[in-house]
């Protein structure tokens, strides 16, 4: 990805948009007295596109014969596309959740019997994790019934 420069309408500011290491950097550079800048992550960037859309006035409705119906488009391919990765995340969270409290709850049978807890999933007892994820699920389900 290249620099991307944009001047204020009266030519005082500058932004840029620029990549730095995995991430994107955007820098207000204001003439003659300094810059301030922020590095957001590339997941922030379709939410970030978004937000400028919605506050130029760009909306899913807009559809006419001018490019107003392209900006429409693009406005609500990056609303499914931040939803969809929305949903991704939460999966992964979920997931990752799930396999904390699959551990605890193993940990815990373990330390009844006397023996040492595990810090994961890895070696002998990765061929458990299955078991104790079902475990942990149940364990969920039971927990929504009792409020």
């Amino acid at each position: 990805m290249s620099t991307k420069t944009f001047e204020s309408i009266d030519q005082t500011r500058q932004l840029q948009v620029k990549p730095l290491h995995e991430c994107v950097t955007l820098v207000i550079e204001y003439k003659g007295a300094g810059r301030k800048g922020i590095t957001l992550a590339p997941s922030d960037i379709p939410a970030l596109a978004l937000a400028e859309m919605q506050a130029a006035g760009f909306t899913e409705d807009d559809r006419d014969d001018t490019g107003l119906t392209h900006f429409a488009i693009a406005s609500m391919n990056l609303r499914m596309g931040i939803e969809l990765q929305e949903r991704a995340t939460a999966e992964v969270r979920e997931q990752a959740e799930l396999e904390a409290l699959a551990l605890e709850l193993f940990n815990r049978w373990l330390q009844e019997f006397g023996d040492e807890p595990y810090p994961d999933w890895t070696g002998e007892n990765a061929e458990l994790k299955d078991t104790w994820l079902a475990v942990a699920r149940r364990a969920r389900e039971l927990a929504q019934e009792g409020k």
